[in-house]
């Protein structure tokens, strides 16, 4: 109180003072003396007064703001962690802008461990974008599992159907002490097949799977329902294939993909079969596969821009083929003999035909060389029909040489046998040896000789034919030159006047019809017959026939090969004669050989000039093979 009884106030927060007291007790301002009018009288109304805080309360007052935000931020997060429809809320809208991430977020794999990723996710996506009445259907699936008031009725049907969805509601944990919810699918799996060893299939960038030689399939997974593609590609010396397969991954079941190439395979074949696994080589490099397994060889594009050779151990050294474009899948192989092989080939002809020459100049006597024992015995039989007496035959080879290149090569009945083809040019003489040698015949000669190997080529056969020298021989290796004459002289023995006219006959009838099956097997060949027509009587029942046939039934294709023409007996007659004789010939069609063994008689009639012509001709006996 003052003198005049008045109560004084704190003029900062409005308390009353203590008399004496130079600061106020409630907020330590100091106190003013003097007229100030907050000292005189007290406030007319009530206020609250104006409270500072300490550092230290607003300390605690900031911390537990902050407590208070954390744990309505905590409560807001639980919520919604926590609550399957902000879950089914959160799925749909992710749904709706198509958003892989968010949806990789709230779902997790059944019986899985494997995280669900976006790419997964994608695919599930791009499957609903193609089907978008699925999306509804799923989305009605969940809603139906949310926690709904559900009748007695609903609740039966649930029980009784045992509902299995697709997507599943599952508790996956706890947020503080709040049940944590996501959305559970079953994985799918998929089992990746190829046509062929070393492709690799691919998803995405990712490689998967490698095929192995036994390719079993290779199972891969698990991945997220939906829409993949996978690409599967192959690379080797052939080929450079590439594919892709889209595939719809949705049923809980494991599906099956197949990569089919598009390109081709090859097998290889030959007619000569190597005593060992072959070695195969394209594009001048060796690959790991033997072309005679009985397996194909693939992929590989078949437009000839690859080529293929083959390289085999035979008894005689080691062949390899000419480059093969690759254009068909059945690949023929013909393997090719060395520079060399051909010399050591030609000096056996060589050494044949030497020793031929020599044994005809003693009618078989001296053995034949480098030929098999059936093929000399027809030889022999050949040399036979020489043994004319008193006739003279002379031969003289100017030149003997072998067409260089394919060989045919082929294997038979575990042989190895070749077609060797040579050209002749020659000189033959025949005639009466008491009237002496008159011009001399000059012939070109083509033969084919069959060769067998057995420790070494050996001659088993042999045919004459027509070939273009100029075509068929562009490249040669020489054989013989220059073989000087050899002559076969037989001797007539001594016989009375007549006999010797008798004998004579005789023989000229022989010699006519081996003279009429040389003409006529040279007609057969060129298919003309003309070559073989003067050999025959004009309008007579052999001229008719032969020329029937000839005209009508022999081909350019066909080979009339003739071994064998040997004179058995002659009679003769005032008018002609009759000749018996023992033929054998070879007959060749598309490679099919056809062995003819025969005894003929022919009838000869002597024309108004005094010569032989046929006038028939009849098959006594016939053996063919």
């Amino acid at each position: 109180m003052t003198e005049e009884g008045v109560m004084k106030y704190c003029r900062e927060c409005g308390k009353a003072l203590v008399e004496g007291n130079k600061f106020c007790l409630e907020c330590g301002h100091p106190v003013v003396s003097g007229s100030d009018p907050t000292f005189q009288k007290p406030p007319t109304q009530t206020r609250s007064p104006k409270k500072k805080f300490t550092k230290k309360q607003k300390l605690w007052w900031a911390v537990g703001s902050v407590g208070f935000l954390l744990l309505v931020t905590a409560y807001i997060i639980a919520v919604d962690m926590t609550s399957k429809t902000k879950l089914v809320q959160k799925y749909e809208t992710a749904i709706e802008q198509s958003d892989a991430k968010a949806l990789a977020d709230l779902f997790i794999f059944e019986d899985s461990a494997e995280k669900v990723d976006e790419e997964g996710t994608q695919a599930f996506l791009d499957y609903l974008k193609e089907y978008p009445e699925e999306a509804q259907v799923l989305l009605e699936e969940l809603e139906g599992q949310l926690d709904k008031p559900k009748t007695r009725k609903d609740e039966f049907w649930d029980e009784w159907l045992d509902e299995d969805y697709f997507i599943t509601i599952v508790q996956d944990g706890k947020f503080l002490f709040f049940d944590r919810y996501r959305l559970a699918v079953e994985p799918v799996y998929v089992t990746l097949y190829t046509d062929y060893k070393g492709t690799k299939v691919s998803h995405g960038e990712k490689e998967v799977y490698t095929a192995s030689e036994d390719d079993e399939g290779q199972e891969y997974g698990p991945l997220f329902p939906g829409t993949y593609q996978f690409s599967a590609a192959y690379k080797n010396q052939t080929a450079d294939l590439k594919t892709t397969e889209d595939v719809e991954l949705w049923d809980r079941y494991n599906d099956d993909v197949y990569f089919q190439m598009e390109a081709d395979t090859v097998t290889f074949q030959t007619e000569s079969m190597p005593v060992d696994s072959a070695k195969l080589y394209v594009n001048g490099e060796l690959v790991d596969f033997d072309p005679f397994s009985g397996e194909a060889y693939g992929p590989v594009m078949l437009d000839g821009s690859m080529k293929a050779e083959v390289e085999a151990e035979f008894p005689w050294g080691v062949m390899k083929s000419d480059p093969i474009a690759l254009e068909e899948q059945d690949v023929m192989v013909t393997f090719q003999f060395t520079e060399e092989m051909e010399s050591e080939i030609a000096e056996i002809v060589g050494e044949y035909y030497q020793s031929y020459l020599e044994s005809f100049e003693t009618l078989g006597e001296l053995p034949l060389k480098q030929a098999t024992a059936d093929f000399g015995e027809n030889v022999q039989d050949r040399f036979d029909g020489w043994n004319q007496e008193g006739h003279t035959t002379q031969l003289w080879v100017k030149n003997f040489e072998m067409a260089r290149g394919d060989k045919y090569l082929t294997k038979r009945n575990g042989q190895y046998f070749i077609q060797v083809d040579v050209r002749m040019e020659a000189f033959e003489s025949h005639f009466i040896t008491e009237d002496g040698p008159g011009d001399p015949g000059f012939f070109n000669n083509t033969i084919s000789y069959s060769m067998v190997y057995d420790d070494g080529w050996k001659i088993n056969d042999e045919e004459y034919f027509s070939m273009d020298f100029e075509e068929d021989f562009k490249k040669t290796v020489p054989i013989m030159e220059d073989s000087g004459v050899f002559q076969l002289e037989v001797s007539m023995e001594e016989t009375p006047v007549e006999e010797s006219v008798q004998n004579l006959q005789t023989t000229d009838a022989a010699q006519f019809v081996i003279d009429f099956r040389n003409a006529y097997a040279a007609a057969l060949n060129a298919v003309d017959f003309s070559i073989a027509e003067d050999y025959l009587l004009d309008d007579s029942t052999a001229y008719h026939e032969l020329k029937g046939y000839m005209e009508t039934e022999v081909e350019d294709a066909f080979d009339f090969n003739f071994t064998l023409n040997k004179p058995l007996n002659v009679e003769s007659k005032d008018d002609g004669a009759t000749v018996l004789m023992h033929e054998k010939f070879i007959f060749t069609h598309n490679g099919d050989e056809t062995y003819y063994d025969r005894e003929k008689e022919y009838t000869l009639i002597l024309d108004e000039d005094g010569n032989y012509k046929i006038e028939r001709i009849d098959i006594l006996e016939t053996a063919r093979d």
